[in-house]
């Protein structure tokens, strides 16, 4: 979010020193993470000595911070900061929605210091600005494509939920490799949900997010409704970046040009001689149309669209280390494989398969509820009514038994026996 200039001071809000407890102690903060114009993110340790990590809701430029962690809004910028606390607030409701393995879970929102707080998973790896930028972390085909496969796999599960992310981009995605060797298949985390919103809330309540080369051209319009193309054109950026290294033209740009009848200063992938097959780089392009209703509709559709790992590289290049083999040992290889096939019913052609069921992922789609079961409308309300609702007092020990009345008992059994 771009805050207005005058609202900005020169001094920056500290963050919280490490060592510091939340709630009660039940969190401990360790080092902090990162910080943005919407606030701090802390690795800290929970009360079962596991690693989380904690958004602090903490507008830069907004408010100040006493010794204690206290946080009071700058004078004159109390509306604004009531209203990205609000932000913050729904950010925790719309990322507690998803339970999906490609999505980072939420463990527990709660208000202190004068401001709000998300407690949720670490996830571990490297964004993809890291893991592109490493010069021993270069991207294979395969890796590429179950990238690929497990962010619109994390998408499909949103979109299903109503949910728009509106930031995708390499520094939300995380890419955690395998630590056994061998293995191809890493894992993707999705994070970072400060600029969602449903699919039916109005553009006018969200703040204006906007990402140079990859926001979709129809956010750069405040009054445009975004949609799950939006996202999907995100995810066809990222990819880009990912296979040339560069930031792709944003789309206000492209959008300038082709207004002025020039042509699209973005270029096609397909045919500009990278290593990956131009059916899998034709995906990416039209992820990336200016048009909307040129993408495709839905994730699931890229999902059915993928080529399978074995076609994702483009034909095999020789090797320039290779000696050239007898052409007659070409021949016997050709006439082995003939005979081994013979008895084999041909395959039908890709387009022609029929394409098996894709699981959908498991959701939960249930309001959020508190410890009773009963459903929490407003998040933000909720939190207040429980920080001043005074807690009920102990109830009292229990008494003693009376030693007169075991007493007096005592002396009518004796009375009885004589």
């Amino acid at each position: 979010m771009l805050l207005p200039k005058d609202m900005i001071a020169e001094t920056e809000c500290p963050g919280l020193p490490d060592g510091h407890r939340l709630l009660q102690g039940q969190y401990q903060i360790e080092t902090g993470l990162s910080a943005g114009g919407f606030g701090r993110t802390y690795v800290a340790r929970d009360s079962l000595d596991r690693r989380v990590v904690i958004k602090e809701c903490l507008p830069e430029g907004l408010c100040t911070r006493d010794a204690s962690g206290r946080c009071s809004p700058r004078e004159g910028s109390e509306r604004l900061f009531r209203n990205l606390l609000r932000s913050f607030l729904r950010e925790a409701q719309l990322l507690a929605r998803p339970n999906h393995s490609n999505i980072v879970r939420v463990h527990q929102v709660f208000r202190e210091n004068e401001t709000a707080y998300i407690a949720m998973d670490h996830a571990p790896g490297h964004d993809l600005h890291t893991v592109r930028a490493a010069a021993d972390m270069c991207l294979g085909n395969q890796e590429l494509l179950e990238i690929t496969r497990q962010a619109l796999c994390a998408l499909d599960c949103l979109h299903g939920l109503s949910i728009l992310h509106n930031d995708i981009s390499p520094d939300n995605l995380l890419w955690h490799r395998p630590e056994t060797k061998g293995r191809a298949t890493g894992h993707l985390t999705l994070i970072d949900f400060g600029a969602a919103r449903l699919l039916d809330a109005p553009r006018d309540q969200d703040p204006a997010t906007v990402k140079d080369g990859f926001s979709a051209p129809e956010l750069y319009d405040p009054q445009s409704p975004g949609t799950a193309a939006s996202d999907l054109y995100a995810l066809g950026a990222t990819l880009e970046l990912l296979i040339t290294g560069t930031t792709p033209v944003p789309a206000d740009q492209r959008a300038a040009a082709t207004a002025k009848g020039q042509p699209d200063p973005r270029q096609s992938l397909v045919g500009s001689g990278w290593p990956q097959a131009d059916g899998f780089l034709a995906l990416i392009d039209t992820a990336l149309s200016m048009d909307p209703d040129d993408r495709f509709p839905a994730a699931s559709d890229w999902l059915l669209a993928l080529p399978g790992a074995s076609d994702l590289a483009s034909a095999a290049q020789p090797s320039h280390g290779a000696l050239s083999q007898p052409q007659n040992l070409h021949s016997r290889i050709a006439q082995l494989v003939a005979e081994t096939n013979s008895g084999l019913t041909p395959h039908l052609p890709r387009a022609l398969r029929p394409v098996p069921p894709q699981p959908k992922p498991k959701t939960r789609r249930g309001p959020m509820v508190d410890l009773f079961g009963n459903p929490i409308d407003d998040l933000e309300t909720w939190l207040l009514s429980q920080e001043h609702t005074p807690r009920p007092p102990a109830p009292p020990p229990p008494r003693p038994p009376s030693t007169p009345s075991f007493t007096h008992r005592l002396d009518r059994l004796k009375a009885r026996s004589e």
